[in-house]
């Protein structure tokens, strides 16, 4: 499993357990995870990066990612570009998962981008 469906499927636990009032300790170590899955993502060279496979998909345009771009690094938050794109309701879940998808595939020498 990608660590990026392996850190959404992380993000959706912790929301629905810090709905119910989880303890701050867990909280933290929900946080640690979530960090390091991060990293290894930011540590993989990725052939295409994730914003260029959604353009040439025509998922997004180029304002919406440049839009996007600049709100992930003015942001507070360490977040992901198909996070900010998934927040702000320009692409689904399942468009972000098959982009990802083929990105890894791109960068384990599986396949090709279809545009």
């Amino acid at each position: 499993m990608p660590a990026e469906t392996k850190l959404e499927e992380l993000k959706e636990e912790y929301k629905k357990k810090d709905e119910m009032g989880i303890p701050m300790s867990v909280r933290e170590e929900y946080r640690r995870r979530m960090d390091q899955l991060k990293g290894e993502l930011r540590e993989k060279a990725h052939k295409k990066k994730l914003g260029q496979l959604l353009l040439e998909k025509k998922l997004v345009s180029d304002e919406d990612l440049r839009e996007a771009l600049t709100e992930q690094t003015q942001s507070r938050e360490d977040k992901l570009i198909g996070e900010v794109l998934l927040d702000k309701g320009l692409i689904t879940r399942d468009q972000l998962e098959e982009a990802i998808k083929e990105q890894v595939s791109l960068t384990e020498g599986k396949g090709k981008a279809k545009n």
